[in-house]
């Protein structure tokens, strides 16, 4: 179910970025290299924004164009992350939706793997989702 007072998209992807940077570095730039330039518009509910990991550490950015949208309802992410879900089974029953080229798509996938291997690393991960979820900073 979710929770109406829940941090934003943004600020709970960019703690990501930060906790991945400092608790599982070769990771976070296996990630980033796997994107290649790859631009990924990504819709949770209401909050839209790009993902562009080129360079620096503001990996994400306002809404815009993008190779690759991902449109996907904050109650079907908190099934995810609390593991009632898969990615898979999201797609099939239309709760999430992927569209663009190809070998884009095919990218952003093996990028996102390379994403969760490194946050499975992170010991401050748990709590990072356990606050998005519960409408918390994470305990940061």
């Amino acid at each position: 179910m979710p929770n109406p007072a829940r941090v934003s998209f943004r600020s709970y992807l960019e703690k990501s970025f930060e906790t991945m940077r400092v608790q599982s570095p070769g990771h976070l730039e296996a990630f980033r290299s796997s994107f290649g330039g790859l631009c990924v518009r990504i819709r949770v509910g209401d909050e839209a924004l790009r993902v562009e990991p080129t360079g620096g550490t503001a990996w994400t950015k306002d809404d815009g164009d993008a190779h690759v949208t991902v449109a996907i309802g904050s109650d079907t992410l908190a099934r995810i992350l609390e593991g009632h879900a898969t990615i898979e089974q999201c797609v099939w029953d239309g709760t999430l939706s992927i569209r663009g080229r190809i070998d884009d798509v095919l990218r952003f996938h093996d990028a996102l793997r390379l994403w969760i291997n490194g946050a499975l690393r992170c010991y401050d991960f748990p709590r990072l989702y356990e606050g998005y979820l519960g409408g918390t900073d994470g305990g940061r």
